[in-house]
């Protein structure tokens, strides 16, 4: 009985938590924390369609969160964690921190070991100096959004840099340039075209993607796929 118990504490704790992202004050619908999925599914072949993509026999998924402000200005993120702190009246607010050195000055939103503790997401498929790296276009129905990337051949994450090997103490520079163009009505829609899942745009988007990656061979490489984003939370300022 007492882990039955605990079970459902930690359930209520985290759909708290969950309500509490989402009970904040409406800013513009595009606005917000993005949460999103690639699926992968055209690499160009260098010798064969060196500028087509072609398709795969099976897709690679990658995560990706993209932020934008009340300004209208996209950024893509590396890392970010949700927590909250107690407004002048006593409420509570939630805030997304990209630094990590603010953590320690804000309170957890769910519970663990006894502590209260943030959410912290992120994703390893895009590393950059910066926290965060602003984006071309903005988030929204029939939009285009896309991020120029470079990885210096010094760069601690350059996938060809090898810290201990001597021949790989230095990797090779790296760009990627990826594109999100966001549809202005979901793929899966109605006989009279309305979404068949409510809340496109407000809560979730659709699109293709593509990315050109140089600096792996002589010839870029392109590729191409899908996307879904989905809205996590509607907190237009970062580290507030």
């Amino acid at each position: 009985m007492k882990n039955k118990n605990t079970n459902c504490l930690k359930i209520i704790a985290w759909v708290t938590a969950i309500f509490c992202i989402w009970a904040v004050d409406v800013f513009a619908q595009e606005n917000g924390l993005w949460s999103g999925e690639i699926s992968v599914d055209k690499v160009s072949e260098v010798r064969n369609s060196p500028n087509t993509p072609t398709v795969t026999a099976s897709e690679f998924n990658m995560n990706i969160f993209i932020h934008q402000d009340a300004a209208g200005q996209a950024r893509l993120i590396k890392d970010v964690t949700i927590m909250r702190k107690k407004t002048a009246g006593g409420d509570y607010k939630i805030v997304l921190l990209t630094d990590d050195t603010l953590i320690p000055n804000y309170e957890g939103v769910v519970k663990r070991n006894g502590e209260m503790i943030g959410i912290r997401m992120g994703s390893v498929f895009y590393d950059f100096p910066e926290r965060t790296l602003n984006m071309t276009g903005t988030v929204g129905k029939g939009q285009t959004v896309s991020a120029s990337i470079q990885c210096a051949a010094d760069f601690p994450s350059n996938p060809y840099r090898h810290k201990y090997h001597p021949a790989h103490r230095e990797g090779v520079a790296l760009s990627r340039e990826i594109v999100l163009e966001i549809f202005e009505t979901p793929a899966d829609t109605d006989a009279a075209g309305n979404p068949k899942q409510a809340g496109y745009g407000e809560e979730w988007l659709e699109g293709n993607f593509t990315e050109t990656v140089t600096g792996l061979h002589k010839i870029p490489i392109h590729a191409g796929g899908t996307f879904t984003l989905q809205k996590i939370s509607q907190v237009s300022t970062l580290n507030e």
